[in-house]
């Protein structure tokens, strides 16, 4: 049996398949859970100004964690 993770070549892979299917969002989105880690409600509760290119830091903020209140919990480490 392989290895549980995802090699570089087969997160670019399923990027390049999410952006065809669902379009070039959902590309970055795979890209970024596979190197980040950070769970969905994580990833779809980001805002832009907690994305900063420049230095290439994502900030989660702990007191939202999530997008939904029902589903709210604090981000991972």
């Amino acid at each position: 049996m392989g290895s549980p993770l995802a090699t570089p070549e087969q997160v670019l892979k399923i990027a390049v398949q999410a952006a065809v299917a669902v379009g070039h969002w959902a590309g970055v989105l795979m890209i970024t859970a596979a190197y980040t880690g950070a769970r969905w409600g994580e990833l779809a509760g980001l805002q832009r100004h907690n994305t900063h290119l420049k230095d290439g830091c994502i900030v989660i903020d702990p007191d939202i964690g999530a997008t939904t209140k029902s589903t709210a919990r604090p981000p991972k480490t």
